[in-house]
C-alpha cells in the first residue's frame, strides 16, 4: 500500500512538472512573438524615412505585420487563460465524479443505492470537520418561586457551545452557520431571542496572532433583529465567513439562555463530522438546584464520565466522547430533582 501511494505521488509530481514546463514554453513563445511585433513596428517607421523601393508600401506592410503579431499574442494569452480556467473546473468536476463513483462502487454491493447516496452526501459533500467541541451547561434556579413544589419550579439554563471547524478541502470555501434553538417555556426576562452571543472567526494556524475575518453578535438589539421566530423554534439569520483557505480554522462560539423545568432534557446535534467532544454541567445559585443528571448519545459509543477528583468543584459534572461523530449524531442531557430513595 505504501509503495503504491509513493508511485501515485511520483506520477502526480511528474504531471505537475510537465504542466509547468508547457506553460513556461507557451509564455516564452508569446513573448518572442510579441517582441518581434514591436521590432517590426519600429522598423516600419525607419523604412518610412529611407529609400527602400516604395517606402510607403513597406512602411505600412511591416507596421500591419507588427500589429498583427501583437494582437495575436493578446488573443492567444486570453484564450490560453480561458482554456486553463475551464480545464481546471472540468478537472475538479471529474475528480468529484470519480470519487463519488468509486465510493458507490465500494459500498453498492452490500448497501442499497439510496443509503450509499445518503452516506456520500453526509460524509463527503461537507467542506468542514469540527474539532474540540465543548458544550457547557449552567443551571440556576429562577428567583421569586417561594412555596412552589419542586416539580413546578423553573430553572435558568445557560448553554455555551464552542468548537473549531477546519476546512479539509484543497480549495477556498465559505463557512456558514444558522444556529437554532427550540424554546418550550417563554423567558419573562427576554422573550424575543434565546441567543446571548454568537462569534465566528477565521484563525490562521500558521499565524494564530494575526486577526482574521470575524462576525461577532453580542448586543441585545442586534441579536433580537437577527433572530426569527417560527413558533417554538428560534433561528439566527445565516452568518457567513467568506474565503476560508484550505487548512484554516473557523472558531465558533454560541451562547444561549432559556428557561426550563426542574425535570427536562436538552439535545445537541452536529451538522458536520466532528471529533473530541466534552460535555460539562455546573450548578449555581443560593442555594443551587438539587439535581441529578443522565447523559445519553446518538452514537455507538457512550459518554465517559470524568472522575470527581479531576473536576473543577463538587457542583460540576463532566463527560467526554473521544470518538469520531458523524453528521446528525449528538448528545442528550436529562435532569430531574434528585430522588432520595429509602431502603
Amino acid at each position: 500500500m505504501n509503495l503504491r501511494l509513493g508511485e501515485n505521488q511520483t506520477s502526480t509530481n511528474y504531471l505537475t512538472k510537465m504542466k509547468r514546463l508547457d506553460l513556461l514554453q507557451f509564455i516564452l513563445i508569446v513573448l518572442a512573438v510579441f517582441a518581434a511585433g514591436v521590432i517590426l513596428i519600429l522598423f516600419s517607421y525607419r523604412l518610412k524615412e529611407g529609400h527602400f523601393f516604395d517606402k510607403e508600401l513597406w512602411h505600412y506592410l511591416v507596421l500591419e505585420i507588427g500589429i498583427a503579431l501583437i494582437t495575436g499574442c493578446v488573443i492567444a494569452g486570453t484564450v490560453e487563460l480561458f482554456i486553463k480556467t475551464r480545464g481546471e473546473r472540468a478537472q475538479e468536476q471529474y475528480k468529484q465524479e470519480i470519487a463519488a463513483n468509486v465510493f458507490k462502487a465500494l459500498f453498492a454491493t452490500a448497501i442499497p443505492d439510496e443509503l450509499v447516496g445518503e452516506m456520500y452526501t453526509a460524509l463527503f459533500v461537507p467542506k468542514f470537520v469540527r474539532e474540540e467541541i465543548e458544550i457547557k451547561y449552567r443551571f440556576e434556579p429562577l428567583e421569586d418561586q417561594p412555596g412552589l413544589p419542586r416539580d413546578a419550579r423553573k430553572l435558568r439554563v445557560r448553554q455555551e457551545i464552542w468548537f473549531r471547524a477546519i476546512n479539509v478541502t484543497d480549495t477556498t470555501v465559505n463557512h456558514s452557520s444558522t444556529p437554532r434553538e427550540d424554546i418550550l417555556i417563554m423567558d419573562p426576562v427576554n422573550p424575543y431571542t434565546p441567543f446571548k452571543e454568537f462569534l465566528m472567526e477565521i484563525v490562521d494556524t500558521k499565524n494564530p496572532g494575526k486577526p482574521g475575518q470575524k462576525i461577532h453578535l453580542q448586543e441585545p438589539g442586534e441579536l433580537v433583529s437577527a433572530t426569527s421566530n417560527e413558533g417554538m423554534r428560534y433561528k439566527l439569520k445565516t452568518q457567513t465567513l467568506e474565503k476560508v483557505a484550505p487548512g484554516q480554522s473557523v472558531h465558533v462560539l454560541l451562547v444561549i439562555e432559556k428557561v426550563c423545568r426542574y425535570a427536562d432534557t436538552d439535545t445537541w446535534v452536529t451538522a458536520y463530522s466532528a471529533k473530541n467532544l466534552k460535555l460539562s454541567v455546573e450548578l449555581t445559585g443560593n442555594p443551587p438546584p438539587d439535581l441529578e443528571f443522565y447523559v445519553d448519545q446518538a452514537h455507538r459509543h457512550s459518554l465517559v464520565p470524568i472522575p470527581e477528583s479531576t473536576r473543577r468543584h463538587a457542583l460540576s459534572y463532566e463527560w467526554r466522547l473521544n470518538y469520531p461523530i458523524l453528521p446528525h449524531q449528538g448528545v442528550m442531557l436529562r435532569w430531574r430533582p434528585r430522588q432520595n430513595f429509602s431502603v
